[in-house]
């Protein structure tokens, strides 16, 4: 459409001027004079308007080459993202090409102005069009951090193939050099994964080499056969302390490696595989490393009859724990079980008879007391039964159903000295209101708890008929223990020890001194912890939960926690909450008081405040803090961050650091962060969102992030 045009029938071409306008596959153009080849499809716009719905995109050229219908070139373009009425950012370009066949646009020579200010001069820049993915550069990130200095790094995305793809990361660290990193993706009609790894070639501070790499893949193989690959590795223990962008977190003192086959079906399933840990902790001593596990094998067995209350099971492993400095060995674990279910809408009763079969052969044993091998059997009897009431009432004209829900758990498993077995892969279960209904307060096989003891609880809720909300939902329960209960963790034979630093726990063989490790006495108490938990929601945005543990051989608190959080659909997020815990050699060997308040709240216009702080009050140090402002509307969002940190895993647990350490472990670390979001590009800084998910519980990341 145009004011007029003169068309040419024997070269086939057309001359337009005048309020042109020509539209054609999603793409449509605006402009004062056209030239048109009909003959080759081709096109020339003079200062004209052009809009990309799909992309989205629009701008301003001097010139448009239209090439083909699914090619055209630009010539001094300015060009966003944002909607009509808002220009708050533009990229200008010498030179731009937009292929609607590849899906990528291409810029050279292009700077980008924000609020009417250049603010970044790109050389080159290329963007997709559309979902798909394209080659080209990524948006730089950057940070400044303590640790490392400036931390500079600028990706490059390869497209391989539709089903795999690379990125490849230089990266540049002030203090440290210059690092590579690598990550590959595939995806085929069995399996997905990620191949990554990272090089540093002599680190400037540690003068040496270091380096990381890891392998994800699932596959599934058959219809009932699959696996699952986690291999990863370090080049030593404080790689991810020294070398993770400040907004990671450190979440374990372990690099696992795992490997598994499984195979499925219904009444069995079947996996084999190895488990190795790698130490990423300074705090971690090679005897404290877990075993390695080089092979597991797991088969497990169900059978329900259809006609009948009756179900079989088995539980069989076998397992080979390797260890360099620790007594070696296999596993073999049997556990057959028998139970009656009656179940039905008003309740349910559940016995249960099984029988724990265990045998250890030991091997590169280190201990002269320690016996070749070990012969466990115990018998395990439970009865679950429990109770359902409801009950429609009013409150203030409106409808509730209210539920009243007893729950009685009987357990009994004999005694049996188990002080020759070492702990292999066992820990202490940690106690709340799902523990009291469990047949052994160990995990894994290498502990099996002696008990006769009954669990009684009382559940219950108030249900709005309106909404479907639980204003309140409560839980109170304990345990009446019968017997003193006295299976323990300690291994009767561990190592040889200074004989000046121990008292009634040492003896002598062959003249050499050795120690009971960790020679706890009978647990005698007749009642465990008190649990009382109240939760619920009082709106859909307003939520909140409390939980007591009352210890009554020592008259006290032994744990508490309150949280109230609010959440509505303008990401306004406000977290607060405390919890206390006594000091427990297994899980608080510090104790625990620890406040922690997060938000995301709107300030004024489109500015939003951002930040966390979390508390040790028992240490008077603060182990997590940042603070930011946010700006977001319809085509960009900007953020500033502050974070002052602990960095490593013990700042977010309660691990005892030792002394000697505390100076380089507990030391507080600040970085600072920059980063600017437009709407249908890369982002310009570091990738914050993940590190809010982490960190701002109830965050959820914008969907136009491409981060």
């Amino acid at each position: 459409m145009s004011d007029k045009a003169n068309y040419d029938s024997t070269a086939e071409t057309m001359d337009a001027q005048g309020n042109i306008i020509y539209s054609e596959n999603q793409i449509a153009l605006a402009g004062e004079t056209a030239s048109f080849n009909l003959e080759n499809d081709k096109a020339v716009l003079r200062k004209a308007l052009f809009i990309t719905p799909e992309a989205p995109l629009r701008g301003a050229s001097e010139v448009i080459y239209r090439d083909n219908k699914f090619q055209s070139r630009y010539q001094d373009a300015s060009f966003t993202s944002c909607a009509p009425g808002n220009q708050d950012w533009m990229i200008h370009a010498e030179r731009m090409k937009l292929n609607k066949d590849t899906g990528k646009g291409i810029a050279r020579n292009a700077w980008l102005e924000f609020k009417g200010v250049p603010a970044l001069y790109m050389p080159y820049i290329s963007f997709p069009m559309d979902n798909r993915r394209v080659s080209g550069l990524l948006a730089p990130n950057w940070a400044q951090t303590q640790r490392n200095g400036a931390d500079i790094s600028i990706p490059y995305y390869w497209n391989m193939a539709p089903n795999y793809d690379m990125t490849i990361t230089p990266r540049y660290l002030s203090r440290r050099g210059f690092m590579i990193r690598d990550r590959f993706r595939y995806l085929t009609d069995h399996s997905n994964g990620i191949l990554q790894g990272e090089y540093l070639p002599g680190d400037e501070l540690l003068n040496k080499d270091r380096y990381m790499g890891s392998w994800k893949d699932s596959s599934r193989l058959t219809q009932h056969l699959s696996s699952d690959i986690n291999l990863n590795y370090a080049s030593d223990k404080t790689y991810f302390n020294d070398l993770n962008n400040a907004l990671g977190v450190q979440t374990s003192s372990y690099l696992p490696t795992t490997a598994f086959v499984n195979y499925g079906r219904t009444g069995i399933n079947v996996s084999t595989g190895i488990q190795h840990y790698q130490a990423i902790d300074r705090a971690v001593t090679e005897t404290g490393l877990p075993y390695s596990v080089l092979p597991r094998v797991n088969m497990n067995l169900s059978h329900g009859f259809e006609n009948l209350p009756l179900r079989l099971a088995m539980t069989n492993q076998f397992s080979s724990f390797s260890h360099n400095v620790l007594d070696n060995g296999q596993r073999v674990n049997v556990i057959p079980s028998v139970s009656l279910p009656f179940e039905s809408t008003a309740g349910f009763f559940i016995p249960k008879f099984s029988l724990n079969y265990t045998q250890y052969q030991f091997d590169n044993i280190h201990n002269p007391l320690r016996p070749n091998d070990v012969t466990r059997t115990l018998p395990t009897f439970s009865v679950d039964t429990g109770l359902g009431f409801e009950k429609e009432i009013r409150f203030n004209s409106s409808s509730y159903t209210h539920t009243i829900e007893p729950r009685l758990f009987y357990l009994n498993v004999p005694y049996k000295d188990q002080s020759q077995i070492p702990v292999f892969d066992t820990s202490r279960l940690d106690t709340n209101f799902g523990s009291l209904f469990q047949d052994n307060r160990y995990s894994s096989y290498d502990r099996i708890q002696d008990a006769n003891q009954v669990t009684l609880s009382l559940s219950s809720r108030l249900i709005s008929s309106a909404t479907g909300l639980e204003p309140v939902r409560l839980n109170l329960g304990n345990i009446l223990y019968f017997q003193d209960r006295r299976v323990n963790m300690y291994d009767a034979y561990y190592g040889i020890s200074d004989c000046s630093q121990l008292g009634n726990s040492r003896f002598f063989y062959n003249s050499n001194c050795y120690a009971i490790s960790n020679p706890n006495p009978p647990q005698t108490s007749k009642v465990s912890n008190f649990i009382a938990e109240v939760g619920g929601q009082f709106t859909q945005n307003l939520s909140y939960k409390t939980g007591v543990q009352w210890d009554p051989q020592k008259n006290s608190f032994a744990r508490g926690e309150a949280g109230f959080a609010y959440r509505n659909l303008d990401n306004e997020v406000l977290n607060v909450g405390y919890r206390y815990r006594q000091k427990d050699q297994y899980f608080a060997p510090a104790g625990i008081s620890q406040s922690d308040i997060s938000f995301r709240w709107p300030l004024f216009g489109e500015w939003y405040a951002l930040g966390r702080w979390q508390y040790a009050i028992n240490f008077d140090r603060t182990t997590e803090s940042f603070l930011g402002l946010e700006k977001e509307n319809c085509c960009w969002r900007f953020r500033m961050l502050a974070r002052r940190y602990i960095n490593g895993y013990a700042a977010n647990t309660n691990l005892v650091v030792p002394t000697t350490l505390q100076p380089v472990m507990l030391q507080p670390e600040t970085a600072f962060f920059v980063q600017v979001e437009l709407k249908g590009l890369s982002g310009l800084g570091s990738s914050v969102d993940s590190f809010l998910q982490r960190n701002l519980v109830g965050y959820r990341k914008p969907i136009f992030s491409d981060e």
